[in-house]
């Protein structure tokens, strides 16, 4: 997949340090998939659900949350917000 928008990672990394390893493996992940439908996701990433369109990812055992669009003819994941759990829990999906 491509991803689009990683200054997200970057930008969250710089105030939450610990998410780093997970977020990275997590990337890496992504960058190496080649994902055609939802249920090849969530084959990688049991936990990982969508709403409404908006995919959400458990990072680090769910001590992260980041949501992203996966557009999958153009083989695109773009990254809309990484949070924190307690942030997650104030949004609305």
């Amino acid at each position: 997949m491509i991803v689009i928008n990683e200054k997200a990672i970057e930008d969250f990394i710089k105030s939450h340090a610990r998410a780093k390893s997970s977020l990275n493996k997590w990337l890496t992940g992504v960058k190496a998939a080649t994902w055609k439908t939802s249920i090849e996701v969530v084959d990688n990433y049991p936990k990982a659900e969508c709403v409404n369109g908006l995919w959400i990812f458990n990072i680090a055992g769910n001590n992260y949350r980041l949501t992203a669009y996966i557009r999958f003819p153009k083989q695109e994941l773009i990254i809309v917000k990484v949070m924190t759990h307690a942030e997650y829990d104030k949004e609305k999906y």
